[in-house]
């Protein structure tokens, strides 16, 4: 016959209410007697293996942590010494002696297969301690914070690692690993600046974020079994001065090996797809860097700060360099740029200051204006920087004062096809210049706040005006944009307070958002019927406005194109 529900709840392990012994407080739990709370003075503490005739299995979760003791109910607990635990307790749970900072001596006995989380979090007289062989589970930050532990070692019978382990034990010199170990938490090892040796097992899958960051070992062996390694893994080993990467790795992530300013070579293998962002930044010590062709990118700012880094080579097979890759690798002088490569990022070379020259392949499709700032080292001629794009010239500087300067229509024996960002930016003396009819691309803020610009005329060449590239040039009065040009970038002649003509030729696809935001002077401006997009604010605050003609069939239009603007809209013809 069915039991009752109220036979059920008969048939159930009876837990008792909490009974105090001597020093103790315990409950019992199926037969064995779980202590709760340390009641005793400190000092030597030996845990009963019986109590009210009950085995003692478990010690319970905080039974000796003092904690928030703020009503000092734990005085005793802050003044621990030493415990022993007696033969027959299989269990120490989460935080049972954390914050026990005098505690400087446990015995464990071999009847012990777990170890709970946080068990001795913070115990910072803690010197030693023997993790007898049957422990077969360690729970995350079982010996957090224990400054004073010099040597572990962990048992055979466990497979597993956790997360936080061993971190922040200052005094941490030695770790053997058994090779049953397969698997080790995030920042098990971190924060352990003496730890300057450890065999890691041959089974090991992955190596874990942050797992050894702030480690001061000199050389590593990482076994042929991984295959991820996770973010800032070896980040800030400062004393790391080579390391050999497991040839079955497909990336090398974010901060890997961030601040490991004595890494002296690294060798990407060819399994390696991407890079990520600061992976080597500030690896000072690095002089010769090769990325094989297997990378496909290389993520922002991967070898920022890498001082001594003189030599790159980018195979055949990367397709991208993102924002500030090498930016203030001081000491680069050569690298070589695979055809492979469509977009090199912004200020990607920012403050190269040791290069001399770079060549730039025809295969990039995307050279951010200012990838080069503060690269004033590269050729000069006719008193303006300039480097290889290709089969042209981009132009990065330009020394001369002149307030009416001719752009030359060659440099180096090749045309001048790009104006590169910020060129002449803030030139406020500057009234007229010619640009050569060879030059193809105005860069980024180009002539930004150029005040007394009061005339230029775009070449019938020009494809692209970068974003901001006229921008609050407010002496210009009158423009004419080629139908050459396909794009005008996003506030290209924003606060243009001059500006009265305004003619757009056939051609331009795209207006950016803010392109003729604050024109106050112009009062008439016909779009030409090849625009399809006229982005947010393109016309906005153009007080004087007065008509503004677009064509039948411009799809997208933005509802705050004309913003502040008493403009009249008439449709032309497409």
């Amino acid at each position: 016959m069915p039991a009752t529900a109220q036979q059920c709840v008969s048939c159930r392990p009876k837990k008792t209410e909490p009974q105090t012994s001597g020093d103790f407080t315990y409950e019992v739990r199926g037969g064995a007697a779980t202590i709760t709370k340390y009641n005793g003075p400190g000092g030597s503490v030996n845990v009963p293996d019986a109590i009210g005739r009950v085995p003692v299995k478990v010690i319970g979760s905080r039974a000796f942590s003092p904690g928030n003791d703020s009503k000092g109910e734990f005085l005793g607990c802050r003044e621990i010494l030493s415990v022993t635990i007696p033969n027959g307790v299989t269990s120490i749970e989460g935080s049972a002696f954390s914050g026990c900072r005098k505690l400087a001596r446990v015995s464990l006995p071999e009847s012990l297969r777990t170890l709970g989380n946080s068990v001795f979090w913070s115990c910072d007289s803690l010197t030693e301690i023997s993790i007898p062989d049957g422990v077969t589970s360690i729970e995350a930050n079982a010996f957090t914070g224990c400054k004073s532990l010099g040597s572990i070692k962990i048992p055979a019978g466990v497979t597993s690692i956790p997360q936080g382990m061993l971190s922040g034990c200052s005094s941490l010199a030695e770790v053997s690993i058994p090779d049953t170990v397969t698997a080790i938490g995030e920042g098990a090892f971190s924060r352990c600046p003496r730890l300057n040796e450890i065999k890691l097992p041959p089974n090991l899958a992955s190596i874990a974020p942050n797992l050894f960051s702030g480690c001061e070992f000199r050389a590593i062996t990482i076994p042929d079994s991984v295959v991820s390694i996770g973010e800032s893994a070896f980040s800030n080993c400062r004393n790391l001065k080579k390391i050999a990467l497991p040839t079955k790795l497909t990336s090398i992530p974010r901060s890997a090996f961030a601040g490991c300013t004595a890494l002296e070579k690294i060798s990407i293998p060819g399994s390696v797809t991407s890079i990520g962002e600061y992976a080597f930044s500030n690896c000072a010590g690095l002089v010769d860097v090769t990325i094989p062709g297997s990378v496909r990118s290389v993520g922002n700012e991967a070898f920022r700060g890498c001082g001594g880094l003189k030599h790159v080579e980018i195979q055949n097979g990367v397709t991208s360099l993102d924002e500030k890759v090498f930016k203030d690798c001081t000491s680069l002088n050569r690298i070589k740029i695979a055809k492979s490569v469509k977009s090199i990022g912004s200020k990607a070379f920012e403050n190269c200051t040791g290069l001399t020259q770079i060549a730039i392949p025809d295969s990039v499709e995307r050279l951010s204006e200012d990838a080069f700032a503060g690269c004033g080292n590269f050729p000069q001629e006719q008193g303006f920087i300039y480097i290889v794009r290709g089969s042209g010239i981009m132009i990065t500087g330009c020394l001369l004062k002149e307030k009416s300067l001719t752009i030359p229509a060659h440099l180096g024996g090749k045309p001048v096809t790009i104006l590169g960002g910020r060129l002449f930016a803030n030139r406020t003396d500057l009234t007229s210049i010619v640009i050569p009819e060879t030059v193809t691309d105005i860069g980024m803020e180009a002539f930004a706040n150029c005040t007394a610009l009061s005339r230029i005329t775009l070449p019938g060449n020009v494809k692209s005006i970068g974003e901001g590239a006229f921008r609050n040039c407010s002496g210009l009065k009158a423009v004419g944009i080629p139908g050459s040009v396909t794009s005008i970038g996003s506030l290209a002649f924003k606060d243009c307070s001059g500006l009265a003509s305004l003619k757009i030729g056939n051609g331009v696809r795209i207006i950016g958002d803010g392109a003729f935001q604050n024109c106050c002077r112009l009062k008439a401006v016909a779009i030409p019927g090849s625009v399809t997009t006229i982005g947010g604010l393109a016309f906005a605050n153009c007080t004087n406005l007065s008509k503004i003609t677009l064509p039948a069939n411009l799809a997208d239009i933005n509802e705050n194109m004309l913003r502040n603007c008493p403009a009249e809209i008439e449709t032309g013809s497409d």
